[in-house]
């Protein structure tokens, strides 16, 4: 909104939702919109192509992102700026578990345990026992508490040591919803997930598979794809997880699976499914 006294003639592209009776100018402000103003609704503030919006008439120094992860979204679903204020940091912090963000050099992370009669642990309990749960406290360099979607900027990358088991990331939001994360990588004995906002978590044993996986070497080589295309044609094959080897998620394993196997080998971006991603299996 452009409120109180602004008179800038700098103050070019406005872009506003009328939720809840809303104006975007304040009654004392010397600037007016043109008739044409950038009224919005709320689901388009939300998509992609808004933010492509904004950074089209917002100058290099500034750039608009969204980042989310299944259900949860950082800063609601709205875009959000990557200032120049804020850098790449990597904290370690209790019990060897790294994060990684884009944050602004004060903000300070800490986690908690949480006591296993709490709330919170009950929450993230409902699906099953937990390993470890923690809290997750964002604050300034003077211990004052710091909102993370203020002093942050697409999400975090959590590296938790695992010790060769097989985990899910369970995470509760600013909001309060409860969503399970199956990790995106496991090297050298930890697993990474990639969270867009987080207020508290939980590293819980469940059985996990890498999609192309077939043959549960820990890797993905052309010889998943030749058993996964001898498997969709009744070839028989010794070693094969059925578990890994849909990976388009169409409901079935057909050559369309091997031909992302092969697009994810030659490294594309597109056309290649779930291959190398992890999935959690029920």
């Amino acid at each position: 909104m452009i409120a109180g006294n602004n008179q800038s003639d700098n103050v070019k592209d406005v872009f506003y939702t009328d939720v809840d009776g809303n104006t975007p100018v304040g009654g004392m402000s010397g600037k007016k919109l043109p008739d044409a103003s950038g009224l919005v609704s709320t689901e388009t503030m939300k998509s992609d192509a808004f933010v492509g919006t904004l950074n089209g008439v917002t100058d290099d120094s500034v750039t608009w992102l969204r980042a989310q992860y299944g259900s949860t979204s950082f800063n609601q679903g709205y875009p959000v700026i990557s200032g120049r204020y804020l850098t790449q940091r990597t904290l370690t912090l209790q019990d060897g578990i790294t994060v990684s963000s884009l944050m602004h050099d004060d903000l300070q992370i800490t986690l908690e345990a949480l006591a296993a009669d709490s709330e919170d642990y009950r929450a993230l309990a409902e699906t099953g026992s937990l390993l470890s749960a923690y809290s997750f406290v964002t604050t300034d360099k003077n211990g004052s508490f710091a909102p993370s979607e203020l002093w942050s900027a697409g999400g975090y990358k959590l590296s938790i040591p695992t010790g060769n088991k097989s985990v899910v990331l369970i995470a509760q939001n600013t909001e309060g919803e409860t969503v399970t994360i199956a990790p995106e990588s496991i090297k050298d004995g930890s697993a990474v997930f990639t969270v867009a906002e987080v207020n508290c978590f939980a590293v819980a044993e469940r059985a996990t598979v890498l999609i192309g996986d077939v043959n549960r070497d820990g890797r993905i080589t052309i010889d998943d794809a030749t058993l996964i295309q001898k498997y969709a044609i009744e070839l028989p094959v010794d070693v094969f997880d059925v578990n890994a080897a849909d990976v388009n998620r169409d409901g079935r394993i057909s050559i369309l699976d091997t031909t992302c196997v092969q697009k994810y080998l030659a490294e594309h971006t597109e056309g290649i499914g779930d291959a190398g991603k992890y999935r959690v299996l029920a």
